[in-house]
């Protein structure tokens, strides 16, 4: 198992239910849209000089980003591991949105605290190093991220119901440990480069249809990165092949 078939069929399970994964994520690309429109980032990136303070608008828009993007989570989860199918509106499972939510959060606290008292200590250690510090902060984040897909099997086991800890998540991902990282890595560079892309080959000639890009990218891209979640646990928990 590699990566690269990990990211390619989570790219597959998008794009083969194009029409049900616009379906399931139409909350979340309305909300996308709205910050886009209504954020105090609103607004072409080439001309962005200084930060802006959150408004309260800003504050409102990211709270319903957090709620659609955990419902649409869920919604996806069980549409592509049960084969749940809805009506217009994604099934609204509060329960398991809010064990989706608390996991997450936990995940990520977890790993945030450990990296902040990693990175601090390098930084003590490498405060006049600064190419050694870069260095470090990079295997940092690597290391995060590794940890975060070794345990994501967490996420949709609490969307879909199931039972599984820490250790069984850890276990499950073990065979395919390289692979996890390696397709997080895909995703993130590939993001990155189709969005330098976007910003300073399609922004200098149309904000708007820069925007539309932009906005674009960032659905299928949180798309491909849940279908990621998805599709690891699928094959590390359920034990289906690609």
């Amino acid at each position: 198992m590699t990566g690269w078939k990990i990211f390619s069929h989570s790219v597959f399970l998008l794009k083969h239910n194009i029409n049900d994964a616009v379906r399931i994520s139409w909350p979340l690309i309305l909300v996308m849209v709205l910050s886009l429109a209504f954020g105090t980032s609103a607004g072409s990136p080439m001309n962005a000089r200084t930060a802006h303070p959150m408004s309260g608008a800003d504050v409102l828009l990211q709270l319903a980003m957090a709620v659609v993007g955990v419902w649409v989570a869920v919604a996806w989860h069980r549409y592509v591991l049960l084969e749940e199918t809805s009506g217009p509106i994604p099934p609204f499972h509060g329960k398991r949105m809010l064990a989706y939510f608390f996991t997450a959060l936990i995940v990520g606290l977890v790993l945030g605290f450990g990296a902040g008292l990693v990175g601090a200590l390098v930084g003590l250690l490498t405060f006049n190093l600064m190419p050694l510090f870069v260095v470090a902060v990079f295997a940092i984040l690597v290391c995060v991220i590794w940890v975060f897909y070794r345990l994501s099997p967490l996420l949709p086991a609490a969307a879909l119901g199931e039972s599984l800890g820490v250790k069984a998540a850890w276990a499950a991902t073990e065979q395919i440990s390289g692979a996890v990282l390696i397709a997080a890595l895909i995703l993130a560079l590939s993001a990155m480069g189709l969005g330098l892309v976007v910003v300073f080959a399609v922004f200098p000639l149309s904000t708007l249809l820069g925007m539309a890009l932009i906005a674009a990218l960032q659905w299928a891209y949180s798309m491909v990165g849940i279908s990621i979640l998805t599709t690891v646990y699928g094959i590390s928990v359920q034990g289906r092949s690609l």
